[in-house]
């Protein structure tokens, strides 16, 4: 007889148990502790290391359970292009209107006149941000809010991206006016060089997390201009579409956040007819691996930068910023910077924005040398046959997405909830001059529309979840491209390792009292 094994398909409904599991323990483990953005402060009942003991004990147990399932591919064989399981919503006569050329064209007109709306009102509405709907519609809407929807339902901003409907719109002008468009046609490739939109996500990080006219609605509105006027001027330079996979960081940042989606969405393009279907979660993180070094990059500065946001807001910083602002090396350097228009907290601030990616960056190729290291080691694959580090980190970064993924959640949860709510009195009064077009302007704000108890335990559930997904996925790769099933199984602890390190800095982060 064939001592050949028939590889068994993999199948996501096999760890769902174990994601019961995992969450019921962590459930049980875990009491309620804060929740960021209700303005309270609430503190754990149990001593911290015990209950990260138990998340850490949790995820470890998600880690054997998936192993044990040993579902997809036999070891080193690779999946066909398009295997990946998926239902056309489209066929579903029902649907078909939500996505039909006028629909999606009040969608786009919609997302324009708000994106102008958001200008006008930070240039001419008042000053404070709490009557002035732009910080309200960039941050809370624009931002918070898309990333969700991302997230739930797909890449959205490919569809409603305001920017390419005004460039849609000056093309259309043009080719009636001139006879001719105004952005030639130009072949479209497979784009993996995206530096250009590292650096501008960079700058647009710099601005949220650090900067301290980030809520004035007067300066807000004027960087947006400048995005506007640098994404124009690179569609018009380069193409639409090899600048917004290239140059235009919301639309690489959201894309890397809807390939965790059940959803594709796809629009129509001249090249390629519109799409919609369901898909496993998460699946798609590993398709075209291994990213760009850019990519990776990329994908490594969103995963420092949520949790560089959530770490700013703890007593912890607030402590190591003012230990930095009296060192003696210190003192020249924020007077200097001082001089020219920053704070010191910006100044303080950041070299945390700088040195967290920094250190993003380090552990993830730590830990991609390691996994090379482990699948080499003893009765493992040689070295041949094992990619560098280099490549298993720009592959291995994808399956870290899940977990960044679940702390956006679980972080900005209540401040999409609580900040959200001041669209209503703001949609009657955006400018802030006292008017009350839809009746609403006297509403107030509730801050205590969620529970703090639910809150927490979403956040908490979250994370647990987007690491077991994260687990999953990597188990996928390293079943994939492990040349045998030794390897596929020590290369996957370095990163696992990884794994719960960024999970407990997650829940760590969450856990600590809220000081803003």
């Amino acid at each position: 007889m064939s001592d050949v094994k028939t590889p068994r398909t993999f199948r996501f409904e096999q760890i769902l148990p174990a994601a019961a599991l995992v969450v019921a323990s962590v459930s049980l483990a875990v009491e309620p502790a804060i929740a960021h953005g209700f303005g309270e402060r609430y503190d754990l009942p149990l001593p911290l290391n015990i209950w990260l003991l138990g998340a850490a004990a949790s995820i470890v147990l998600s880690f054997v359970v998936v192993s044990f399932v040993r579902g997809g591919r036999e070891p080193g064989t690779s999946p066909a292009e398009g295997s990946i399981p998926k239902t056309d919503l489209l066929a579903i006569r029902a649907l078909r209107p939500l996505t039909s050329r006028p629909a999606v064209f009040v969608y786009r007109l919609i997302a324009a006149c708000l994106w102008l709306l958001a200008i006008g009102a930070g240039i001419f509405g008042t000053q404070d941000p709490y009557h002035n709907i732009a910080p309200t519609l960039v941050w809370v809407v624009g931002w918070v809010g898309l990333s969700f929807a991302c997230i739930f339902f797909g890449d959205l901003w490919t569809t409603l991206h305001p920017l390419r409907s005004v460039l849609d719109g000056l093309d259309a002008c043009a080719q009636r006016r001139l006879g001719r468009p105004l952005v030639q046609k130009q072949p479209t490739s497979v784009v993996t060089n995206v530096w250009p939109g590292l650096v501008l996500f960079a700058v647009f990080a710099w601005l949220e997390l650090v900067w301290s006219r980030a809520d004035v609605p007067y300066a807000l509105a004027w960087a947006m201009a400048v995005y506007s006027v640098i994404t124009l001027a690179g569609m018009l330079r380069f193409g639409r579409t090899q600048w917004l996979q290239q140059g235009e960081f919301f639309s690489i940042a959201f894309g890397v956040l809807a390939r965790f989606s059940p959803f594709e969405v796809r629009p129509t393009t001249s090249n390629q007819s519109r799409a919609w279907s369901l898909r496993p979660p998460g699946i798609a993180l590993i398709e075209g691996l291994p990213l760009s070094l850019s990519q990776m990059l990329f994908v490594t500065s969103m995963l420092a930068t949520v949790t560089f946001d959530g770490f700013l807001e703890t007593q912890q910083w607030l402590d190591l910023a003012d230990h930095l602002s009296i060192t003696t090396w210190m003192q020249p350097v924020l007077a200097t910077l001082r001089d020219i228009g920053f704070t010191d907290d910006e100044t303080i601030s950041t070299l945390g924005f700088v040195a967290a990616p920094l250190f993003f960056v380090a552990a993830i190729l730590g830990s991609a040398w390691l996994t090379r290291w482990a699948a080499i080691g003893p009765g493992g694959a040689s070295a041949s046959e094992v990619a560098s580090p280099k490549q298993i980190a720009c592959s291995l970064v994808a399956t870290l997405v899940p977990i960044a993924i679940a702390y956006h959640l679980a972080h900005y949860l209540s401040m999409l909830l609580v900040s959200g709510q001041y669209l209503i009195p703001l949609a009657s009064d955006p400018f802030g001059f006292g008017w009350n077009m839809l009746g609403t302007a006297g509403y107030q704000v509730d801050i205590g529309i969620v529970g703090v108890r639910f809150v927490w335990y979403s956040a908490a559930t979250a994370i647990v979840l987007g690491h077991i997904a994260a687990t999953v996925l990597a188990h996928i790769l390293a079943q994939r491209d492990s040349p045998t099933r030794r390897a596929a199984t020590w290369s996957q602890l370095p990163f696992l390792a990884l794994m719960i390190a960024y999970t407990l800095l997650s829940l760590w982060t969450l856990a600590q009292p809220i000081v803003e």
